[in-house]
């Protein structure tokens, strides 16, 4: 990773604009994912 790092940074490379997600985005892939885990503990 250190190496790739050190390439992109040599290269010049711009860092991407950070992502904005909504709180009801973010909600949804909270219950999505606690679904998940419910499903997951309930298998044998």
């Amino acid at each position: 990773m250190l190496f790739l790092a050190s390439r992109l940074r040599a290269e010049g490379a711009a860092l991407p604009e950070p992502r904005v997600f909504s709180a009801d985005e973010m909600a949804r892939w909270i219950a999505e994912d606690e679904a998940d885990m419910r499903r997951l503990r309930e298998q044998p």
